[in-house]
């Protein structure tokens, strides 16, 4: 488990009036989430794990100039590239010769979810946001 309360937490965006990417200083960001690892020995050599994660990430305080003298607010928003819920999971057999080597070899996969809505266009800056 784990929560982070950040300052002055740094984002970057691509901001279509200047057609470049900007990056600013969110005043606060939260955080937090926890995950869960497994890991099981099938039989001496084979071994199974898993991993699931979840997590929370957002704006507490953080709004951006649009380049016409009034700010966005985007309190509330999810950060960018922060998905909701993360999966892996992993087989791993280690073979075993007549001269004493081992070989390991190993498999592993893993997913993400990504809340709906990234890329959501607020006026004239595109920013890679969530709603919550």
């Amino acid at each position: 488990m784990f929560y982070y309360d950040y300052k002055n937490y740094q984002v970057s965006f691509y901001n279509v009036i200047v057609g470049t990417t900007v990056s600013y200083n969110e005043k606060k960001a939260i955080i937090y989430g926890n995950d869960l690892s497994a890991k099981f020995l099938i039989t001496k050599d084979d071994e199974i794990d898993a991993t699931i994660g979840l997590l929370s990430a957002y704006a507490r305080d953080f709004s951006v100039p649009t380049g016409t003298g009034q700010t966005l607010s985007f309190n509330g928003y999810r950060l960018p590239d922060s998905p909701t819920a993360t999966a892996t999971i992993g087989l791993q057999h280690d073979w075993h010769f007549a001269n004493g080597a081992s070989l390991k070899g190993r498999v592993q996969t893993s997913g993400q979810h990504q809340s709906a809505g990234l890329d959501q266009d607020r006026s004239d800056v595109v920013l890679h946001f969530c709603r919550r």
